[in-house]
């Protein structure tokens, strides 16, 4: 299963310090602390570089005297630095798409957490709060006034965004709970204080609460009123 888990920058990351622990002059030498602390990314380009390396020192060693002619050993040597030149621009776009989706991924959040702060009324909750609304209006069989028909729409729309951004609610509003002074660190509480450890409020649940369930961050704690 551990080996299954392992990407091919782990293996590399693995080899390098392998190599290490296998040469004392590199293992007893002041760069094996340094390497230690170097990224999986870079690690793996060390490894390949060192791997290059031996290859075409193999390749050198092997030639035959037709072939160490000084224009052939030069056609090698460049050819050699282009593929190390190629690998090295592949490893760069490829570092570059990451980045560049993880601050995709970092603006979405950033809108989201915008939508639902204090700062403007908790946008998203009041959405949550009003298809709340829109569905019992339906199921009570009352129409909508044809002057906000479209409101349903919108709703739909903003939170199909929100879906398609893997923000999800946390809590659903109006449940009713029982929480300890142990609960709090998943709610953002308002009532009385607790008298202890031991003390048990019982709550409602006023705001859903939203994460992002693919990087399982919190973009804000569910409100929990205390009941009257």
């Amino acid at each position: 299963e551990l080996e299954n888990s392992l990407t091919d920058t782990d293996i590399k990351k693995l080899v390098l310090i392998t190599l290490y622990n296998l040469v004392p002059g590199l293992h007893n030498g002041s760069s094996f602390d340094s390497m230690l602390k170097l990224n999986r990314g870079f690690s793996a380009g060390c490894t390949e570089e060192i791997l290059c390396y031996l290859k075409e020192s193999a390749e050198n060693t092997t030639e035959s005297a037709d072939e160490s002619d000084g224009y052939k050993r030069e056609i090698h040597r460049l050819e050699s630095e282009l593929n190390r030149a190629n690998r090295l621009f592949v490893k760069l776009q490829d570092e570059f798409d990451e980045r560049i989706e993880e601050m995709r991924k970092e603006q979405e959040e950033n809108v989201i957490a915008l939508l639902n702060s204090e700062k403007y009324g908790g946008i998203l909750d009041l959405l949550t709060s009003l298809n709340i609304g829109l569905k019992k209006l339906r199921r009570d069989g009352i129409l909508i006034p044809l002057e906000i028909a479209s409101l349903p729409t919108l709703v739909r729309q903003i939170m199909r965004f929100v879906a398609d951004c893997n923000i999800e609610p946390i809590c659903e509003i109006g449940k009713e709970l029982t929480i300890s002074v142990d609960d709090l660190e998943n709610y953002s509480y308002r009532g009385t204080p607790f008298m202890g450890n031991d003390d048990k409020k019982h709550v409602t649940v006023i705001s859903t609460g939203w994460r992002n369930k693919e990087s399982e961050t919190i973009i804000s704690l569910p409100v929990a009123q205390e009941k009257e």
